[in-house]
């Protein structure tokens, strides 16, 4: 009797988190007998599946837009996953099309237009598992002015829970204390490829703020256009207590701070860690990337990162770029057209500078080792004199080839956890990393170094093929690439031949790129083919 009950309490364990979890449906024109069961029965509101949902449980909901019935919104269950962006026909999470379907978490829940009587917050979550997951929506118009509530997280409010939210896009969300988009307190929240902007807090963090206790992991996201009205940390906030902010491969730019810290500041007891990301046209009175330099306590890296175009409009000494404290090191960054009194805050007399090796600082550093104070030559920079700015507006901070930047970072800095750039691509193309948040792909230069005395690259009409004739000093061809204008690849070939026929291909101007057998360095020229 006793290993009978055992056995059933085992079975209820594994079906409650696992076996028996259950696939919801919610679609807000479904005419069916409205049961969650498919999508022609699905529930047409995402509370009833909330309600009916347990441990496991995903709930698939179709584009639309949903609005919560209480001022304290949606309130997601531990370890169930929401996903929104479904157009009603997938049979998998992975046939979304995130961008086609627009799925709206919508706070307007009271007169249409008026602010003050949206809900609270739009999303809620309290103790949730790291199961838990919100993926693929559009979150706005959350209202944060609860005074019993702690007035934060307009668009999120997560307490003491451990989410991952992904997919999603928060926008016009407010807040009248802390974190105009998001309030993380006391968890451990995860946020992958999403985007934060044109949100507002009137004290602290204009996009985020993570409170007490915690650690947050921001990967792939842009938090811009954000603002804090009179407070502090435009993009992003960190209070005492929180104990890690890791981002990889961010935006944080064209925010603005009417204290200090346009992009960020960063509390006393954080460790923060910056890799391949770009800050970029934000606007405070003082100091771009902010933390206070005598008491924080935390460890901070920042690793391949540019800084450009930022605006800090008090002219006091300490009113910098960056303010980092003693235990900090910059490595295989570029500071440069920051619009401050200097890029990185030297603190002085009694606490250590920073360590700031192998980095491009416009004005140069006094201290560190390999750095440079050249133009790094982006390709289409934005002015520290109009910010704020974003990279929506349509500027690249790629660098151009002949920039010094390029192969003049250590590789012994790169973290094996993060390392691609910005764009995604290989964070060593050369041999040597370089400088910034974005890898020049040296395969695709125009420099004319292919051609020799007697050498010669070009298109033979007649016979629809690229000759490569005496190539000296080339010990070999090993393979060609071929590029169009858009720097698409259009063929790879593995040959050892002088040749390669372009007959299959529309008239225009390509990039051909040639790897030699011995030593796979690699030769680039335009060519047109007519």
């Amino acid at each position: 009797m006793k290993i009978k009950l055992l056995l059933l309490t085992v079975f209820a364990f594994i079906c409650v988190t696992s076996i028996c979890s259950a696939q919801i449906y919610v679609d807000n024109s479904a005419s069916g007998s409205n049961n969650g069961s498919s999508w022609t029965n699905a529930y047409t509101d995402i509370e009833t599946a909330l309600i009916n949902s347990i441990i496991g449980d995903q709930i698939w909901v179709k584009s639309g837009i949903y609005k919560p019935s209480t001022s304290n919104g949606f309130n997601i269950p531990s370890g169930v996953k929401l996903y929104g962006s479904f157009d009603g026909t997938e049979s998998n999470v992975n046939e979304r099309d995130i961008a086609a379907n627009l799925t709206t978490l919508n706070g307007d829940i009271g007169t249409v237009g008026i602010d003050t009587d949206n809900t609270n917050h739009v999303v809620y979550m309290s103790n949730v598992n790291t199961q838990t997951r919100l993926d693929g929506f559009r979150i706005i118009n959350g209202y944060a002015n609860n005074v019993s509530n702690g007035s934060k997280g307009g668009g999120l409010y997560n307490l003491n829970g451990s989410p991952t939210i992904a997919n999603c896009t928060f926008i016009s969300n407010y807040s009248k204390d802390f974190g105009g988009a998001i309030v993380s307190e006391s968890g451990n929240i995860k946020i992958e490829d999403c985007s934060i902007n044109n949100n507002t807090s009137v004290d602290i963090g204009g996009g985020i703020y993570l409170s007490q206790s915690g650690t947050a992991i921001i990967l792939r996201t842009k938090i811009y256009n954000n603002t804090c009205t009179l407070g502090s940390g435009g993009g992003i906030s960190t209070g005492n207590g929180v104990t890690s902010l890791i981002m990889d491969r961010c935006e944080i730019s064209g925010n603005t701070a009417q204290d200090f810290g346009g992009a960020a500041t960063i509390g006393d007891d954080t460790d923060f860690n910056l890799y391949n990301s770009v800050i970029l046209g934000n606007i405070s009175a003082s100091n771009t990337v902010y933390m206070h330099t005598t008491f924080n306590t935390g460890n901070h890296n920042i690793v391949n990162c540019t800084f450009s175009g930022n605006k800090v409009e008090n002219s006091s000494a300490a009113s910098t770029t960056i303010r980092f404290s003693t235990n900090s090191n910059i490595y295989n960054s570029i500071f440069w057209d920051n619009n401050s009194v200097a890029e990185i805050y030297r603190v002085g007399a009694g606490v250590s500078d920073p360590t700031v090796d192998y980095c491009n600082v416009e004005g140069g550093f006094a201290t560190g080792s390999n750095n440079i104070n050249q133009d790094p030559l982006f390709v289409s920079p934005g002015s520290s004199l109009f910010a704020p700015f974003s990279l929506n507006d349509g500027y690249d901070y790629n660098t151009n080839s002949s920039s010094t930047s390029i192969n003049a970072g250590n590789n012994s800095n790169l973290l094996s956890s993060f390392n691609l750039d910005y764009n995604g691509n290989a964070r060593v193309i050369d041999t040597t990393v370089d400088l910034g948040a974005f890898e020049a792909d040296t395969e695709l230069s125009l420099e004319d170094t292919f051609l020799t005395e007697t050498g010669l690259v070009y298109y033979n009409k007649i016979e629809k093929k690229i000759s490569l004739d005496n190539l000296i000093n080339f010990e070999g061809i090993n393979k060609v690439s071929l590029y169009d204008i858009s720097g698409k690849s259009v063929l790879i070939q593995n040959t050892n031949k002088n040749e390669i026929q372009v007959n299959q291909f529309k008239s225009g101007i390509y990039f051909i790129t040639v790897e030699n057998a011995v030593n796979k360095r690699f030769h680039t020229q335009k060519i047109i083919v007519f």
